[in-house]
């Protein structure tokens, strides 16, 4: 579903324009989730200094009945200089908030490697060392600073991710499994 999005259709139908630069953050609420925000509040702050950018924030699923100023999200981000900030309970779907960004950042959400495999660009951002088999792998990185942010965004155009290839997954895996088993 990913894969054949059509990124600028997805923008028109939120708000955005075709042009904008968004970066999708998908919550959580793991351990030290707290401090991973902040990190990337931070970042963006800095960021926003050289690049008008725009931020989706797609909470955790369990947050959805909560008010926005009740958010752990909105609250950090108040600390922040970050401007143009959407925040999503659920009425962006993840995958439509996945599909609009120009990068798709996280502290340890498994929709991560859902973007990379759909070949849009991915990072884990988390001021903690993550063990990650996609790390581990060198098919996904870990930013732990603004420089290191900054610098990401600013090669996003080199971001040429062919997850399949790079893990040696035929790219029509799934057919070949559900031929296996007789589908």
């Amino acid at each position: 579903k990913l894969k054949n999005r059509d990124q600028d259709q997805l923008k028109t139908k939120y708000g955005f324009s075709k042009s904008d630069q968004i970066i999708t953050y998908i919550g959580g609420y793991d351990h030290g989730y707290e401090e991973a925000f902040e990190l990337f509040s931070s970042n963006v702050e800095a960021l926003q200094q050289k690049y008008p950018v725009k931020v989706i924030v797609q909470t955790h699923p369990k947050c959805k009945n909560l008010a926005k100023t009740n958010l752990v999200e909105y609250k950090i981000l108040q600390n922040y200089n970050v401007q143009n900030v959407t925040y999503s309970q659920g009425e962006i779907s993840t995958d439509d908030a996945i599909g609009m960004a120009t990068l798709v950042t996280s502290q340890a959400s498994t929709v991560i490697p859902q973007a990379l495999f759909a070949n849009i660009p991915a990072v884990f951002m988390n001021p903690m060392e993550v063990k990650n088999t996609l790390i581990e792998a060198g098919l996904a990185t870990n930013i732990q600073s603004s420089d290191e942010f900054i610098e990401t965004m600013e090669h996003l155009e080199q971001f040429e991710s062919n997850v399949y290839e790079q893990a040696q997954i035929p790219s029509n895996s799934v057919s070949l499994m559900l031929k296996t088993i007789g589908k």
